[in-house]
């Protein structure tokens, strides 16, 4: 029991020593909040359940989204995972998840369109997409 208490210690002192040598000056661990922030403002989340639980949220704004839309995004679409992390597993984490496997200052999300899934690469002003 002690070791594993030591180990996990020793884990998070390694984790957090190798967070701050990193060049950049990002937090790994994000809010849902941040996530959809970084896809402009005004955007509208409605979630979706399924007997499972939460299967995602859609998504909806008006006007104009150039970067969603340039990433193949449109009005209505689900959002089903933030960094890897699938709904249910965000809203049982409290809607913060830890992005530190991914490229700095990025946020990765995935949206369910036409039956396939498209993951879509934020980083702050810009979107990126994926397939």
């Amino acid at each position: 029991m002690n070791t594993l208490i030591r180990s996990s210690i020793l884990f998070a002192l390694v984790s957090a020593t190798a967070s701050a040598q990193r060049s950049d000056a990002c937090e790994p661990n994000i809010t849902l909040e941040q996530a959809i922030a970084a896809m402009g403002p005004d955007i509208r989340v409605q979630p979706v359940f399924s007997p499972e639980g939460l299967r995602g949220w859609r998504l909806y704004w008006s006007g104009a989204r150039e970067r969603l839309d340039s990433g193949g995004i449109k009005v209505g679409s689900l959002m089903t995972h933030v960094c890897g992390v699938v709904a249910r597993d965000v809203q049982a984490s409290g809607h913060s998840v830890n992005c530190g496997a991914i490229e700095s200052c990025q946020i990765e999300v995935t949206f369910q369109i036409d039956g396939s899934e498209r993951r879509v690469l934020l980083k702050r002003a810009t979107v990126t997409a994926t397939s």
